[in-house]
């Protein structure tokens, strides 16, 4: 009897244990680890301390789950992706590719985040960023951060000239600069330039600015009938650009042409660290790359008709459509886009701004520069926000017409045939690109 029992108890244990095998299969399968592969582009090292420390977060909430991170530069990562696309061996997810977005949208390659995207999520990022990283119909990116455009000063310079922060208003910006270029030291040459702006491909970046601020109705480009036509090439606009070159070769206010066109930003940044420049041009991030300068940065000057024009970088995170765990992707870049402890600690490494105005007004109490940050997007219509548009073809046109640029500021070409060259390069793209789908 007493074996009977004991055997009856085992049968019984054994069936239990069963039992609660099958009901933990499913549990075992829920915590097997997800690796997912993420490019970033652009890796400075800001940007490499602000993301680590925010995967450090995410795995923590999330340990079944590890990101692996693809550190690439900006043309090096565009044409590493392009490749790996055509391969069929995307990686996972994006966490930032810039101006690239549109052509990777264009590819087909890109997993629409609409069904993902709640309705508080919505709610917590402005309608005009949505529109950014909207194409055709469709949400593709989630916004980490933004830049936006504005005029670097150095605040002991302005000092000197009895000048208390950059002019507003068109008619004083070029008195203003012109008096900040200085000879300090008396042998005749110019020694300190009032004004700067990146060179190299970056030229296609502020050449708009002064191109819009002086046709505030000109863009990239506007639908007409079902196909998109480029919107820059107007007499207005040309006028701006020309102002942009005669800054340099006219009235002499920045570097000689031949040292502005080539030089790559962080030389231009370092010139202005060093004090060999008063004002700087150019994305509101850079600030924090400085270490020696005490600058401040204010909106950047509006054009003879009142207009401004403030250039905002897209950043958008995106999931690609060959990811394996989606579901996954998706919390690492929502946790990215919508944890406030997360939003706050990168922008405050990187030097950028949170989307989310709730956030955003914690930036401007952090002090005068971040205060200074924040106003370089006062009275920027929204229509005007769009600089990385989530379009195919931007970004690569932009580079193609860097040689053209750099032509009319060594005087090879006019002012003018130089935007209609530039308009010419965009408009075969957008022709190629929509009228032969």
């Amino acid at each position: 009897m007493k074996k009977d029992r004991i055997l009856k108890l085992v049968i019984i244990s054994l069936v239990c244990f069963s039992f609660v095998g099958l009901e933990l299969v499913p549990v075992l399968a829920q915590q097997k680890t997800v690796t997912l592969n993420f490019m970033q582009f652009g890796p400075t090292p800001k940007r490499r301390e602000s993301i680590d420390k925010a995967v450090a977060m995410f795995e923590k909430k999330y340990p079944n789950i590890k990101i692996k991170l693809d550190r690439i530069g900006w043309r090096e990562g565009h044409d590493k992706f392009v490749n790996s696309a055509i391969a069929g061996n995307p990686p996972d997810g994006l966490v930032n590719c810039g101006g690239y977005t549109g052509e990777f949208c264009y590819m087909g390659v890109i997993e629409p985040l609409d069904k993902y995207i709640t309705l508080d999520l919505y709610r917590s990022i402005p309608e005009w960023y949505w529109k950014i990283v909207t194409y055709e119909g469709h949400t593709y990116g989630l916004p980490p951060y933004f830049s936006a455009t504005g005029l670097f000063y150095n605040v002991d310079h302005l000092r000197e000239v009895g000048i208390d922060k950059p002019p507003r208003e068109f008619k004083d910006f070029l008195p203003f600069v012109q008096k900040l270029t200085r000879d300090i030291d008396g042998d005749g040459k110019i020694d300190r330039y009032g004004y700067s702006w990146p060179g190299q491909q970056w030229i296609a970046h502020t050449a708009p600015f002064w191109m819009f601020v002086f046709d505030k109705n000109a863009g990239y480009w506007k639908k007409v009938d079902h196909r998109r036509v480029v919107a820059f090439n107007t007499p207005k606009a040309k006028e701006g650009f020309k102002f942009f070159i005669d800054l340099t070769n006219k009235y002499k206010v920045t570097p000689p042409a031949e040292e502005a066109v080539s030089s790559h930003w962080r030389n231009i940044l370092r010139a202005f660290d060093m004090g060999k420049l008063s004002t700087y041009h150019h994305l509101n991030w850079l600030g924090w790359q400085l270490t020696r300068a005490n600058w401040s940065i204010a909106p950047s000057p509006k054009g003879p008709e009142g207009a401004t024009w403030s250039e905002l970088s897209n950043y958008a995170m995106m999931i690609t459509k060959a990811c394996k765990h989606k579901k996954e992707a998706w919390e690492f870049i929502h946790f990215l886009a919508s944890d406030e402890k997360v939003i706050e600690m990168r922008c405050s490494i990187i030097g950028q701004l949170p989307v989310q105005p709730k956030v955003l007004a914690k930036f401007a109490e952090k002090g005068p520069r971040w205060k200074a940050m924040v106003s370089c997007l006062v009275d920027v219509p929204k229509e005007r926000h769009r600089i990385y548009p989530l379009e195919p073809g931007f970004e690569t046109s932009m580079d193609e017409t860097q040689s053209v640029l750099e032509a009319a500021f060594l005087g090879k070409i006019s002012p003018e045939e130089a935007v209609e060259k530039w308009a010419s390069i965009m408009q075969r793209d957008l022709d190629e690109i929509y009228l032969h789908k």
